[in-house]
């Protein structure tokens, strides 16, 4: 390998690490949205094959029209996985932000909730994340939250929670906005 080559390579592997650190700090900001959207699955499993269809025939038209070297297939590969993985970041963010945000009111049925604490440098520290555990026609939803419950609820009690119906037709909560009634 000539010099030149091994400082394209270097390029191309600070590149690398500087998009995955990017992407693991894009997810870590998105994930109390996330974690709050009903049917996440389908979320990501849209956002992916869409994503991947995409990918395909791009790829596709770019080998036909020899716009795309034969010689450079692994790292279009590579390319097409890191969008791949960034695609559910995308989707939840675009179904978040281009949404109407028409709040509507949904009853579940309260089932408990849990805080966490965590140990830093052998003090406990008290994290300001709540999750709530509800059930809606025998399903279970969990739910992050920002606060503490006002009072010991019992099992079976009802809380209202306010949520968005978003872009893509995936709701969310937004963690602030419940009651118990």
């Amino acid at each position: 390998m000539s010099d030149e080559e091994t400082s394209k390579s270097y390029v191309f592997f600070v590149i690398g690490v500087i998009l995955f650190i990017s992407l693991v700090v894009l997810y870590v900001l998105e994930y109390p949205f996330l974690s709050n959207t009903l049917e996440l699955r389908e979320l990501v499993k849209t956002s992916v094959s869409v994503c991947s269809g995409v990918i395909v025939v791009l790829l596709m038209i770019g080998y036909a029209t020899r716009i795309l070297h034969p010689k450079f297939i692994s790292t279009h590969l590579l390319v097409s996985i890191f969008f791949m993985a960034i695609s559910p970041y995308f989707a939840s963010i675009s179904n978040r932000m281009l949404s109407q945000k028409k709040p509507y009111a949904e009853s579940y049925e309260f089932k408990e909730q849990k805080a966490y604490k965590e140990l830093y440098f052998g003090e406990k520290v008290h994290l300001n994340t709540h999750w709530i555990v509800l059930y809606k026609d025998k399903r279970a939803f969990k739910f992050r939250t920002n606060k503490a419950l006002p009072k010991n609820p019992n099992f079976g009690s009802k809380v209202r929670l306010i949520m968005y119906r978003g872009f893509w037709g995936f709701d969310y909560f937004d963690g602030k906005s419940w009651e118990f009634m």
